[in-house]
Parts: C-alpha cells; sequence; structure tokens
C-alpha cells in the first residue's frame, strides 16, 4: 500500500512540476526578457496635457504600467533611466499579454536587430520620443524605435496606449 502511495505521490508530484515549467516559460522568450518604455501617452486631457506611459513588461507576459503627468519635462537618473514622482501618477495598471502577443514583440525586437543598434533615436525626427530598454539573454540595450512602439500598441488597453509622434510642429 506505501509503495502504491509513493508512485501516485511522485507521479502528481512530477505532473505539478512539469505544469508549473510550462506556465513558467514562454517557448522562445529568453527567461531573463525585460522591456521598459516610455512614451507618449495616446490620452490626454486639459488638466494634464502631457502625459506619458511608463510600461514594464516581463518573460511571463505581465504588464506593469503608470500613465503619469510629466509637466512637460522628462526626468533621467544618472543611469539614464526615466524618472517620475507618485504624485505624477494618474492611473496605474496591471495585464498580461498571451504567449502569442508576447512572441510577436520579441519578433519585433529580434527582427530590427535591437541590441546591435547604435543610434540615438530618441529625437532624431522632431518630436518622436519613444525611452526603450530591452533586457534578454543577459544582454542590455537602450534604444528609442517606431516599430516596437507600433507593435506594443497592438495589444496595449486604451488607457496605456502610447504615441511615436513624427514630424516637426508647424
Amino acid at each position: 500500500m506505501r509503495f502504491r502511495y509513493l508512485i501516485y505521490t511522485h507521479f502528481f508530484c512530477w505532473l505539478l512540476l512539469a505544469g508549473c515549467d510550462q506556465l513558467a516559460s514562454n517557448p522562445g522568450i529568453p527567461s531573463d526578457f525585460h522591456l521598459i518604455v516610455d512614451a507618449d501617452s495616446a490620452v490626454s486631457d486639459q488638466e494634464a496635457p502631457a502625459q506619458n506611459v511608463f510600461i514594464q513588461i516581463y518573460a511571463d507576459g505581465q504588464v506593469v504600467f503608470d500613465r503619469y503627468n510629466t509637466h512637460g519635462a522628462i526626468s533621467f537618473d544618472e543611469d539614464h533611466m526615466v524618472t517620475y514622482s507618485a504624485d505624477q501618477v494618474i492611473e496605474s495598471g496591471e495585464f498580461a499579454l498571451n504567449s502569442r502577443q508576447l512572441e510577436s514583440l520579441w519578433n519585433a525586437i529580434e527582427e530590427i536587430d535591437f541590441f546591435a543598434l547604435t543610434d540615438d533615436y530618441r529625437m532624431s525626427i522632431g518630436l518622436s520620443y519613444a525611452f526603450m530598454l530591452v533586457e534578454a539573454n543577459g544582454q542590455r540595450h537602450v534604444a528609442e524605435i517606431k516599430t516596437i512602439v507600433e507593435t506594443l500598441n497592438s495589444f496595449l488597453p486604451g488607457d496605456a496606449m502610447i504615441v511615436y509622434r513624427e514630424g516637426f510642429l508647424p
């Protein structure tokens, strides 16, 4: 009886571990993947006309974001990371990307060979701005690029959508 109990217990533990392993990883996505984006918000109002969205996406598909009032200026710390204070936050949220969405984001990063980019794209075309940091496969790279912003917008909820403007004000 004990032997049978041990076999069943071992079998169910193995199933549990196998299931957890499947849930914890997304095939093709590096386990250390982490994307940070800060860009103009698609949402605006008269009280806070200058809003940005700070988004973090993790390898498991979890997304957290803050939409915040920039008061007309973007701040960076000594490591060139975007900073803002808690009193600037207008709205916070979180949601999860499905594996297809996460894969399309990773494909966009790979297709533009993100880690090989050398130029600073923040303000290269007039009012364009999107800060982006990607960590994956033991690499960390900061760049600003329109393609990834467009891919993100294809699945961001309305209150977290971002804008990448091109051109100059008339």
